[in-house]
């Protein structure tokens, strides 16, 4: 940053604030050590709570895509099963088996008379054993292997394989979108912490400028060359300068806690080593919007979930088409087997819905409808990026000008307590007007680091609305 005036204090109280300063600097040196703006940004990146959640739906998205591109093969089960029957299952052929004994008994008798055909029908129902065939036990255990391979889908396989890649490409772009807000973040914590000591500082500088102001008034009371009054204003803007303080180190305090979460690190102590400064390096507003409509990471999501509707409705349409699959069977337990189970089976099968109460139809046309929303709101954030670029570029802009501009409004104020106090010294200028100096020094000063942070701040959105800020280095 360009080195601020420093505002005029007299030698006791100057060395006094630089030992101060040196011993602060070298005490958070050896508590906390230095600490860069790249630094911090990539403890950021590292450490960040959000961005370590976005990475691991990354994983999520990337199983979930395994697992589509899984449907492909062929699933292979192996079943087992014991089965209680509340009966056996048999076939009874018992009438068969009356015909054949009373065939038989007829032709006896025709042959050798009544006695004949008894003692026939009575050998023969010795003879031919009960016609009662048992097809399953009441109690029975099986175990077979089965197989089933998807020949044909109607398409519904790779949609749903390409919309499962398209989630993944969104979780990356989600997970980048959240990075690039974490950084930005970090970003604006850092510089808001150089912007409260920085503040701070000036603070301080008007506090004992003021206090030494104080102490020249009560002498100048006691030797009557001044009226009460004028003693009592100094005082005043005394206590004003002291609750000014006061705030601007409980800033200081807030915006190191911002930070600490940030990172998800306790760097109070750190000494932050990178200063606020103009870099000029934003470019033309024109290359940021044409960068910022190809790169910011919310279109981008966008345009992939418009891609994600198309490859749902090819999923749903697929319900209109049959599925085509392969299957077999294997035995593997064949003691309980019937008569009419096979020991291995494969064969062709086929699957169509005919008819599904108009759910497909209305399905298809809610994502038609969703498509058109999402075209809609891709149109709606490119025009905010746009209008987000012109004015985080006409904030940088003003803000540059501004900053030049005090530069030398700095120096003024600067000249003015050196000369009201002198004048004030010697009895040709008031009390009031010694602190309203080094009020207007103050404030000037003030507007001055404003503007700093003000362009630094439009920078990171400029990189947050372009999809570059996972770029921003700092250093």
């Amino acid at each position: 940053m360009r080195a601020l005036c420093a505002m005029p204090l007299p030698c006791g109280s100057l060395l006094v604030s630089l030992s101060l300063l040196i011993h602060l600097t070298a005490m958070g040196r050896a508590l906390g050590g230095d600490l860069s703006l790249s630094g911090a940004l990539a403890k950021a990146k590292r450490q960040n709570l959000d961005v370590a959640a976005s990475r691991d739906m990354i994983t999520i998205e990337q199983h979930d895509y395994e697992a589509a591109k899984s449907r492909f093969y062929p699933k292979i089960d192996i079943e087992a099963r014991y089965s209680h029957l509340n009966a056996p299952i048999e076939l009874n052929l018992e009438p068969i088996r009356r015909s054949i004994i009373g065939s038989g008994q007829v032709a006896a008798t025709s042959a050798g008379g009544a006695a004949a055909g008894a003692t026939a029908a009575n050998q023969l129902n010795q003879s031919i054993p009960a016609f009662n065939l048992k097809l399953q036990e009441q109690n029975y255990f099986n175990s077979a292997v089965t197989l089933n391979q998807p020949l044909y889908a109607g398409g519904r396989l790779v949609a749903n394989e390409t919309a499962r890649g398209t989630e993944l490409k969104v979780a990356q772009l989600e997970s980048s979108d959240t990075v690039e807000r974490i950084v930005v973040s970090a970003a604006q914590a850092y510089f808001s912490i150089k912007l409260a000591e920085l503040n701070l500082r000036v603070r301080s500088e008007v506090l004992n400028g003021l206090k030494e102001h104080f102490s020249i008034s009560k002498n100048l009371f006691k030797e009557g060359q001044i009226t009460r009054i004028n003693m009592l204003n100094a005082e005043v803007k005394v206590q004003e300068a002291e609750a000014a303080h006061i705030k601007a180190s409980y800033e200081l305090d807030l915006a190191r806690k911002s930070l600490n979460s940030l990172v998800n690190e306790d760097v109070s102590q750190s000494r932050l080593t990178t200063e606020l400064s103009i870099n000029g390096q934003a470019g033309s507003a024109e290359s940021i919007r044409r960068r910022a409509s190809k790169g910011n990471k919310r279109i981008l999501i966008s345009k992939e979930r418009a891609s994600l509707l198309e490859q749902k409705q090819d999923s749903i349409e697929a319900d209109h088409l049959p599925t085509i699959f392969a299957f077999g069977r294997y035995e593997l337990y064949r003691e309980y087997l019937t008569a009419t189970e096979p020991e291995w089976v494969v064969g062709l099968g086929l699957k169509m819905n005919i008819y599904s109460g108009g759910e497909t139809r209305e399905t298809i046309a809610s994502v038609i409808a969703e498509k058109t929303a999402v075209k809609k709101q891709i149109d709606s954030a490119l025009q905010s990026v746009e209008l987000g670029v012109d004015k985080a570029y006409s904030e940088l802009a003003s803000s540059e000008k501004q900053f030049r501009f005090l530069e030398s409004a700095v120096t003024v104020a600067t000249e003015s307590v050196s000369l009201t106090e002198a004048a004030f010294k010697g009895g040709t200028a008031r009390s009031i007007d010694v602190t309203d100096a080094y009020n207007s020094l103050a404030q000037t000063k003030l507007a001055r680091l404003k503007c700093l942070s003000d362009y630094n701040f439009a920078y990171f959105q400029l990189k947050r609305l372009t999809g570059e800020a996972e770029a921003i280095k700092g250093d």
